[in-house]
């Protein structure tokens, strides 16, 4: 990794070189170990040059006067924005948004992650994957817009997008990951126009119906029964979700993710019933849930 940087008297801080910039130690006090903490209050422009390939955690930590970002095609990991609370808008370069990027095939990892006065973005054209919580925290973003060539939406992408309330997903998406959509508390319509997907009761499968991927919407029946196609429950499936309070899982099913069924809030699942062998599951699976918290129900032969 070589990384140069130098900071104007205009407060544009530039960095360049190639490779990942470092991550760095958040310290008592609220300062870090990068080398322009001392001059954060400054900093009001970053322009990350093109061979810069990654932004360590917390190198702009608590660089609150921020107003403008821009960043390289050849970026491919951002960390979090928090406390930039200046940044409120983002488009490609040339588009005057407060963070310009250069993202072609894919929005990268974190790319936007706690980017808190976000409310709206349009995923450029010609981008085939969103990497892992590239919005997770993006707590007032209330409209994505996702192009066709769109192919792949890794996992957490929009977790905790409070404001979210639809979302289109295009005809071409072949591939989505776990907990997408976990405390997104406004989301009420999620349409589908690929037909690599089953959606129905709120809940989302794979095209051959044995992996139930996620509960998204939280609109199922208080009562729900697993189709007995499934056979994997996937991780984050009913993480923090409410309308269900009993549900029964059929002998189909051998494995169950970790934190399918983790609480972590005052509601949820209540009562459990299996239908067949005990499934495969993970350290997680129930995590959070007491014995005084849910029954569990087993058949006797």
């Amino acid at each position: 990794t070589e990384v140069l940087w130098t900071l104007d008297e205009e407060g544009t801080l530039t960095i360049g070189g190639k490779g990942k910039i470092l991550s760095y130690t958040i310290y008592v006090g609220g300062y870090t170990d990068s080398p322009w903490n001392s001059f954060k209050e400054s900093i009001k422009k970053v322009v990350i040059k093109e061979g810069i390939t990654g932004i360590g955690d917390n190198a702009f930590y608590r660089c609150s006067n921020i107003e403008k970002i821009i960043t390289p095609s050849t970026l491919k990991y951002f960390t979090s924005l928090e406390y930039c609370t200046k940044i409120k808008s983002a488009g490609p370069i040339g588009s005057g948004a407060d963070y310009e990027y250069a993202y072609r095939d894919n929005i990268p990892e974190n790319a936007f992650y706690n980017m808190q006065n976000l409310e709206s973005f349009d995923v450029p054209d010609g981008v085939k994957s969103i990497s892992r919580s590239a919005f997770e925290g993006c707590t007032k973003l209330k409209s994505v817009s996702l192009p066709k060539s769109l192919e792949t939406i890794d996992y957490k992408v929009f977790t905790g997008c409070k404001e979210l309330e639809s979302i289109e997903i295009p005809e071409n998406l072949k591939n989505i990951g776990y907990g997408n959509f976990i405390d997104c508390v406004k989301l009420k319509s999620v349409k589908f126009n690929t037909p690599n997907f089953i959606f129905e009761d709120g809940i989302l499968y794979n095209i051959e119906k044995t992996i139930l991927i996620e509960n998204i919407l939280d609109s199922a029946p208080s009562e729900y029964f697993i189709p007995e196609t499934v056979e994997t429950i996937g991780q984050y499936a009913f993480y923090r979700k409410k309308s269900i309070k009993t549900i029964h899982i059929p002998a189909s099913v051998r494995k169950i993710e970790d934190e399918a069924f983790s609480k972590r809030s005052s509601a949820g699942i209540s009562y459990c019933y299996f239908y067949g062998d005990v499934p495969e599951v993970k350290v997680y699976t129930f995590d959070n849930l007491s014995p005084s918290s849910i029954t569990i129900y087993y058949p006797l032969e």
